[in-house]
């Protein structure tokens, strides 16, 4: 599985989610319905292959980042690309990066390839974090 939206969607028998258990298969069609599922140039699944379990996927576009989380409810929050005050790559070693990006809203989106899934798929989280990166380096 390469981590794409659809591996996962496809694949939901084999993710553990955090809080949830059937809820993303039970809600499926209703995740899929905004603009940013099919417009997103970047996925990330957060906690994916832990064992916490599956936490939030973001969903990053030319002009926002979607948060969809996982728990006994499934919330979605949007925030405009415009509304980033800052964002700093943390390299904690040569396997593992980490991402955290402040909003204007004083919240921190924290990213980190070690901790997000597990030693088989860090090196794709840590590609992902970079290629997000690169996306807000364009704005």
């Amino acid at each position: 599985m390469t981590l794409t939206y659809q591996d996962i969607i496809t694949n939901l028998h084999q993710v553990k989610f955090a809080e949830t258990s059937n809820l993303l298969s039970d809600y499926l069609h209703e995740i899929n319905k905004p603009s940013f599922v099919k417009e997103h140039r970047i996925f990330y699944p957060q906690g994916i292959f832990t064992e916490k379990g599956l936490r939030n996927f973001y969903f990053f576009t030319d002009s926002k980042i979607a948060k969809v989380s996982f728990g006994k409810t499934i919330d979605t929050q949007v925030w405009k690309l415009s509304k980033i005050l800052s964002y700093k790559l943390i390299i904690p070693s040569y396997e593992y990066l980490k991402l955290e990006i402040q909003l204007e809203t004083g919240e921190v989106l924290k990213f980190d390839s070690e901790q997000d899934t597990n030693v088989n798929r860090a090196r794709t989280m840590k590609e992902k974090i970079q290629d997000i990166f690169n996306l807000l380096e364009g704005i």
